[in-house]
């Protein structure tokens, strides 16, 4: 059987609507779930009919994505799909004793990551990453690294493996796609201020994906 691919961060995950997110979103926008809803993955699973590998993640950096596909890429078959949500530039990985940690763009951030901030080291590596941030991640040249890195394995999954069909959008570079599809916040009229796919959201989403599909568009 075919698979379904995606790679991303809270958009792909689907925060607020996944069985599997622990969020208090989630728990407030429980009550509107109908039947038949889901996140876009799956929905464009059934429309498919495609087993779903989702391996979406709540505030995933772009590294953390961009690892995640070569973790999995010799397992992407000919007839499969990829779908690649690229995060906010932002976002980093620290490395914290023995594993990875993600730190969003600020000061709590930092302060999450490093935990203990009670002495002068644990400040001075704050310090790092709040200026790493502020000075460098937003750069141009730092963005176009990044960008250049997806290109090239999109080339790959397009050109080489000669995938069935490969999508890739940017949250912070094309933030008018997922704008355009509704929000938990619009479905709740702001009782939720939440500005992920709402259940609606998803459904259009996944529609709108394999509309580009049955239209023969690589983006």
């Amino acid at each position: 059987m075919s698979t379904l691919w995606t790679f991303g961060d809270s958009m792909t995950f689907g925060h607020g609507c996944n069985e599997l997110c622990v969020s208090d979103t989630k728990k407030e926008y429980l009550p509107y779930k109908k039947e038949g809803d889901n996140i876009w993955s799956n929905h464009l699973g059934k429309l498919l009919n495609y087993e779903v590998k989702n391996l979406g993640k709540n505030g995933v950096s772009n590294d953390y994505i961009f690892d995640t596909i070569i973790d999995n890429f010799d397992n992407i078959g000919i007839n499969d799909v990829v779908i690649i949500n690229t995060t906010l530039y932002g976002r980093m990985d620290v490395p914290i004793g023995d594993s990875l940690c993600n730190v969003l763009s600020s000061y709590e951030g930092a302060k999450n990551i490093v935990r203990t901030p009670d002495n002068e080291e644990d400040l001075e590596k704050m310090e790092s990453i709040i200026n790493f941030q502020f000075h460098f991640s937003n750069h141009q040249f730092y963005k176009e690294r990044c960008r250049k890195r997806f290109e090239f394995l999109k080339n790959i999954f397009v050109n080489d493996k000669k995938i069935r069909f490969f999508y890739m959008w940017s949250l912070e570079d094309d933030d008018g796609i997922y704008r355009s599809f509704q929000r938990i916040k619009d479905d709740t009229k702001g009782k939720i201020n939440d500005t992920h796919f709402s259940f609606n959201g998803h459904l259009n989403f996944a529609h709108y994906i394999h509309s580009s599909m049955n239209n023969k568009k690589l983006i």
